[in-house]
């Protein structure tokens, strides 16, 4: 597509890529993921999933099951990888915790 032309003395017309703006602010895209640790709107929604809970204090609890029903909640409400970690601790309690910690 040719440039446009001014008229009438006006200046040309540019897109608003085309346009520079000095000291502008950088926009940061909307979505879910952040770059410090998870959303509180995130963990609410996780929350709402009702979430199991892993202690590690009993032979009877799957590791494996944990993780795997996590991962169906993740896949449901669209978290981020980088977040998955930091909810599934949020879930860890008694014996798991202070071992993840």
């Amino acid at each position: 597509m040719p440039p446009r032309r001014a008229v009438r003395g006006l200046p040309a017309r540019r897109s608003v890529e085309e346009q520079e703006l000095p000291n502008a602010p950088e926009v940061q895209p909307k979505g879910r993921a952040r770059q410090e640790g998870v959303d509180t709107s995130m963990i609410r929604e996780f929350l709402r999933m009702n979430p199991p809970s892993f202690t590690g204090s009993s032979t009877s609890e799957d590791p494996e099951n944990f993780v795997d029903e996590l991962k169906k909640v993740f896949d449901v409400i669209y978290v981020a990888n980088t977040e998955r970690v930091e909810l599934a601790a949020y879930q860890l309690k008694n014996v798991a915790r202070t071992w993840f910690d």
